[in-house]
């Protein structure tokens, strides 16, 4: 067993509070976006404006959100399969 397999057993094995705080520890080292750095902010903020925010602006962001899914999920695969055909 790796190591790396090993910690994700102990993992397993932790509670949910205990893997939260484990969780929260990793966060110090790694953003979850680019944009919590260029905005100086971690992402759990970020998601709570977004939340606390009016209806125009969480229509807005789901209608980006809409575009960069489709994007993510059928055009590039699209594109993918043109490339290895």
């Amino acid at each position: 067993m790796t190591e790396t397999e090993q910690i994700k057993h102990l993992l397993s094995l932790c509670s949910p509070v205990q893997r939260q705080e484990i969780f929260h520890h990793l966060r110090e080292e790694f953003h979850i976006h680019p944009l919590e750095a260029e905005l100086h902010t971690e992402a759990e903020i970020i998601l709570e404006a977004i939340q606390r925010s009016g209806g125009l602006t969480l229509r807005m962001i789901r209608g980006v959100i809409a575009e960069v899914a489709f994007q993510i999920h059928s055009v590039l695969p699209a594109r993918l399969l043109n490339i290895l055909r």
